[in-house]
């Protein structure tokens, strides 16, 4: 049995990861005062079809077990989010088979919607390449899509075609509105520090439009709220500067995200990244 462990408080959670992961990485604690709540369509096995991972391995059942109860006991909002942040931190942790066995473990639950889940995995994975690259991104949805059935398996982007005038237009005032929310009473000092940096990078058509509108203001499987803790979780896998670090903890707050669902993002990645780096030491626990 696993027990539940208590909020990491800012020393604690900081040399966790330094210890087990990058010792530059600095992560401030999202301190919080919430209650701990307590809260079969099955798939085939996976068995050996996934190359590298048994059951037993990183993406072990009952490791599983425990990153959803370490969530639910923080909190009971979004409940399956923390399936879109542990496949984020797997993936941003080179380790994207363990991918499949998260999805397995989500719809053996009752009533889950298997197609939606995939879904939400997915474009989980999408809006955390922006942070912590393509590649990795990509070959977490590959492993996804692997164990997919044919009629689960999207065949056109689930997007509306932004190469239209007026879809650019639309995509360019959505990503406008989705950075202010988020950048809230910085945004006039975040856009031009952007630009500044690098035009072609800050500017209006790819900042805006593109990473903004077109990939982070689509709402239809992930929320804004959800949207801005999957940000939060590839950020802390890859180990995030403190500038955009604390400006997306902001921007999940005014997106509506809770201390406690932060915190519980915060402990979900935190478990994964110190079983990952862990594994490259010593052989892997069977849970």
């Amino acid at each position: 049995m696993f027990a539940i462990h208590r909020p990491l408080g800012l020393r604690c959670f900081r040399d966790t990861i330094s210890r087990s992961y990058l010792p530059r990485t600095r992560l401030y604690t999202i301190l919080s005062s919430s209650t701990r709540l307590n809260r079969s369509k099955k798939v085939p096995s996976l068995g050996s079809g996934v190359p590298g991972l048994s059951q037993e391995g990183l993406a072990a059942e009952r490791f599983l077990s425990h990153l959803e109860s370490t969530y639910d006991a923080l909190t009971l909002s979004h409940p399956t989010l923390w399936l879109c942040v542990a496949a984020i931190a797997f993936s941003g942790l080179n380790h994207p088979e363990a991918v499949p066995w998260i999805y397995q473990h989500a719809v053996q639950k009752e009533n889950m919607d298997q197609r939606l889940m995939a879904r939400k995995m997915k474009d989980a994975l999408f809006k955390a390449s922006v942070l912590f690259g393509i590649p990795k991104a990509l070959n977490g949805m590959a492993a996804l899509q692997e164990v997919l059935p044919p009629e689960l398996q999207d065949e056109k982007p689930l997007r509306k075609n932004p190469t239209s005038p007026a879809n650019l237009a639309a995509l360019h005032k959505a990503g406008q509105a989705f950075f202010s929310q988020l950048y809230g009473e910085i945004t006039p000092t975040e856009q031009p520090f952007l630009v500044d940096s690098y035009p072609d990078l800050g500017g209006p058509f790819y900042m805006t439009t593109i990473i903004y509108g077109y990939v982070y203001s689509f709402t239809d499987y992930l929320d804004a709220a959800e949207t801005s803790l999957c940000i939060v979780a590839a950020l802390i896998a890859s180990g995030s500067p403190k500038r955009q670090y604390d400006n997306h903890v902001a921007g999940a707050l005014r997106n509506k995200a809770s201390r406690s669902e932060l915190e519980a993002v915060q402990q979900v990645v935190s478990a994964v990244v110190h079983r990952c780096t862990s594994a490259r030491k010593a052989p892997i626990e069977r849970y």
